[in-house]
């Protein structure tokens, strides 16, 4: 994580890095107002939690491979907005949730770490 720019990362910032390191299988970046209709059956994505109006709230990240979904959210046990969570189950998407808390409130470092996630660095 040391490469990562030490402050909150920017859609350009993470489409960067998501270039840089060839994350295989990335659909893109969205606002949980701008999801596509339906998730491919093998795709990954970061989402920031804030509409397409606001200026951004939260990074979360998803990998899906054939049926599993996984769903990465840095502060653990959070289920995402009925939005994400009907994207994600599209197409018969089955969802698996991270438990684990890899971030603290006040922290901005979500970017980072979804750019981790999709790298297999942490689940």
């Amino acid at each position: 994580m040391n490469e990562l720019p030490q402050r909150p990362l920017t859609e350009t910032d993470l489409l960067k890095y998501v270039k840089k390191w060839n994350i295989r299988g990335f659909r893109g970046i969205f606002s949980r107002d701008t999801l596509p209709k339906v998730i491919h059956k093998n795709e990954k994505g970061i989402i920031n939690l804030d509409d397409s109006s606001g200026q951004g709230t939260h990074w979360v990240a998803y990998s899906k491979r054939n049926k599993l979904v996984k769903y990465f959210d840095s502060y653990g046990d959070l289920r995402p907005p009925i939005e994400v969570e009907m994207y994600l189950s599209s197409n018969r998407g089955v969802i698996q949730y991270n438990y684990k808390r890899y971030q603290h409130m006040n922290s901005v470092n979500c970017g980072h770490l979804c750019l981790l996630f999709l790298k297999g660095e942490i689940e």
